[in-house]
Formats: structure tokens, sequence, C-alpha cells
């Protein structure tokens, strides 16, 4: 609380963040109005069975349960962002482009906000396609399909010109924010899900002790996702001083999810891609897919189904370690150090630190990897145990609201120290 109080001392963050607020509330309000034509209740019974979805549905403030204009949100200029970023990987001239001048990050951004447009509206038009005739749509006359998906497409990239508009103007990631937005809103819903299936209906001491276990266990999932973001293995390195003759040590970081929660988004797209797509055929009820559909695992009954939960704990992992290879470029580092006369204690300059950042990278990945497979097993779980499913403060979410918020805070802390330091100076200097 007192790093937040002085934070917003400064009159300047205190502005900024409330501009940002009211555009984010737009956003929101936005997301309350439903789209003309649409059958919200289909969609509802299908997150419902696939608990997979729910996370989807939670990134979208429930847009896509709701069947709101917003249906898409900020989902496709994320996945833009991340298709963007992997492009990185096979062409470096986008890689160098992406830490280049301001220029030619500007024009990344444009391609992200035109690929983003492009993702919704090959979004909405599968779902509109794919589902209209099935009961999502009133009407499955063309004409309506088309016009469902003008209104999605211009919903998502309304949410994504906005989120520009914070990060332009008042320097936070808007798109980011509105992402955490999307899922604070799903909360008080969430809430009344789990006190409808844990609660109610309990004597009066019952209810008080299962809200109070509850609450603690919130409380320490939220906890232990802040241990997570923010664990790291810190590398000592020595800067050698030729003219003084002595020298000075600092640490390199490796994060233990250097992703966030990049890798768990890739492991539930590719999970939930073949029930969509037998959905789209008319065959979302074959057996296999029960393997890849978080509802059944962790079931009495049918314990066997919850072999797919191996498969995605694997996915998790390895995006993660893939991930943290387009991040963290040991070679690079390796030869950073080594021009700035720096390196780590017995291990040589070159080869054998890239080596030895590699093999050290690798290890705290995987102990973060281990870490968000914890998390997003936590809604599978309960969801197998106590039918509790779709619940966006019980899982995956829960590595955005604390990723997102840790950002937020450090940034508003970088513009106040900046505002503080700038007075300073206005009055006759720092010292």
């Amino acid at each position: 609380m007192k790093t937040w109080k002085s934070i917003f001392k400064s009159k300047q963050v205190r502005k900024e963040c409330l501009y940002s607020f009211m555009i984010l509330m737009g956003i929101r309000l936005l997301a309350t109005i439903p789209t003309p034509g649409t059958n919200p209740d289909y969609f509802k019974t299908l997150i419902h069975n696939n608990s997979a979805l729910t996370f989807i549905d939670a990134m979208t403030g429930n847009g896509l349960s709701g069947m709101s204009i917003m249906a898409l949100s900020i989902t496709p200029y994320i996945t833009a962002s991340i298709m963007v970023q992997l492009a990185g990987v096979i062409y470096p001239r986008i890689h160098e482009m992406e830490k280049g001048m301001e220029d030619e990050r500007k024009r990344i951004h444009i391609i992200t906000l035109v690929l983003g447009g492009f993702v919704a509206l090959m979004e909405s038009s599968m779902i509109a396609f794919s589902f209209g005739k099935k009961g999502l749509l009133v009407s499955a006359k063309g004409y309506w399909i088309l016009l469902v998906m003008l209104i999605w497409t211009a919903g998502s990239v309304a949410a994504s010109l906005a989120g520009e508009l914070i990060r332009k103007k008042y320097d936070f990631n808007g798109s980011s924010l509105i992402l955490l937005f999307n899922i604070l809103a799903s909360y008080p819903s969430d809430a009344l899900s789990v006190y409808q299936t844990m609660i109610s209906g309990k004597q009066m001491v019952h209810k008080v002790i299962s809200s109070i276990l509850i609450v603690l266990f919130v409380i320490a999932l939220f906890a232990y996702t802040v241990c997570l973001q923010a664990a790291e293995r810190r590398i000592p390195i020595t800067h050698s001083q030729k003219i003084k003759g002595t020298s000075m040590k600092s640490t390199l970081p490796l994060k233990a999810c250097p992703g966030t929660v990049v890798p768990i988004i890739f492991a539930s797209s590719i999970l939930t891609f073949p029930s969509m797509i037998a959905a789209f055929i008319g065959k979302e009820n074959l057996t296999a897919l029960k393997f890849l559909n978080t509802s059944y695992w962790f079931q009495k009954d049918n314990f066997y189904y919850s072999i797919g939960a191996i498969f995605y704990i694997a996915m998790i992992i390895g995006f993660s370690s893939y991930y943290a290879e387009i991040i963290f470029n040991p070679t690079e580092v390796a030869m950073d150090l080594k021009k700035k006369g720096a390196n780590i204690y017995s291990i040589r300059p070159g080869k054998e630190t890239a080596a030895y950042l590699h093999k050290k990278s690798n290890e705290v990945v995987l102990i973060g990897a281990v870490g968000l497979c914890v998390i997003a097993m936590v809604p599978a779980v309960l969801s197998g145990i106590w039918h509790l499913s779709g619940i966006a403060f019980l899982g995956t979410s829960i590595v955005i609201t604390v990723g997102v918020s840790l950002e937020f805070r450090t940034q508003c802390i970088a513009k106040s120290q900046n505002g503080k330091y700038s007075s300073m100076l206005e009055k006759g200097g720092i010292f």
C-alpha cells in the first residue's frame, strides 16, 4: 500500500491512470451490448461442456459466452502478437525491427494490428459459418452471417485500437490491461458459481468453514503465482575495470517463467482445436475427444480420460522451453558480456559462457514450466472432483492477472520516479 501511495502522489501518473481506466471501462461497456440475432445459450452450453474453452471465454470477459459485440475482444490481437514474435525466430529481420528504432517498432505495431484484424475476421467467420445453422444464429442466411462477422471483427479491432491508444498516449501495455479487465469482469459471476456449487444449501457452520477455506485457498493460489512470476536465478557477473585495476560485480537474472501465460495459451489452443473442428462437422460426441476435454479428467468413473492431462502437461513444458529460446538467446548474451569485458566466475567468455547460460536457463525454465502446470491443472482437478468448472480465479487466468498487475505496478513506479527526478531538476538539481 505504501508503494501505491507513493506512486499516486504524482499528478501526472494519476491523470494517465484515470484516462486509461476510462478507456478500459468504455471497452467493458461495449462488451455488455449483445450481438443482434444470436442465441447466447448455445455457446454457454458448449463452453460448459469443455472447461478448456472457459479460459478463452475468460479472456474475452465472458463476451464469447454472452455473444456480445465484443465476443472476440482483444484475443485476435494477442494471437497476432504471438504470431509476429514467432515469425521473428524464422525471419531475423522482424526480430531486429522489434528491437530497432522507433519507426521500425511502429511498423511492427501496424503489422500486428492488421494481422489481428485478419485473425478476427477468420475467427468470426469460422464461428458464424460453423455454428450459425446449429442454433447460434436466429437466422443462418448469408447476409445475417456476414453482418455478425463484421460486428465481431469491428469489436475486436476497436479493442485493439483502444489498447494501442493506451500504449502510445500513456505508455502502458494497453492490450494486457484490456485482457486483465476482461478477466476481472468474470470474477463476480465465478464467485457466484462457487457459492452455488460448494456453499449454498449447507448449514451455517459449514457455510462459514467452507467460505474461509475457499478464500484461504484462493489467496494461497495467488501468492503462489506471485512467487512463480517473480522467481529467477541470478547469475553472478564480474565486470573488469582495466584502468583502475579493480572489478565490479552484478547479476544476470534468468526468469523461471519468461513466457508467462503464453505456453498455456498455446497448449489450450491445441487442446480445444480438435473439439471445435468436431463440432463444425457434427462429430462432437466422439470418444477420442474426451481425452482432450478437461471436463472429463480426474473423474472417478472415467479416470482413464485423464491421460489427456499428460499430453497437456507435456505441451506446456515444451512450449515453455521453446518460448524461452525465443526470448533469451544465450549466444547473444555471451557475446554482449564479452564485448563489455564481463564474465561469469570460473567460466571462460564466448562459447563456454553461452553453453553455461543455455544449461542454467533450461533448468530454471523447467522449474517454472512445472509451476505453470500446477496452476493449469487446478481447474481440471476441481472440475473432475467437485464438478466446478469455468472459474477464472482458480486457474490459468491467475497468471495473467498477477503478471499484468505486477507489470502495471512496475510501469507506474518508473513513471512516478521519472516525475520525481524531473521536479527535482526544475527546482535546481537532484543532489
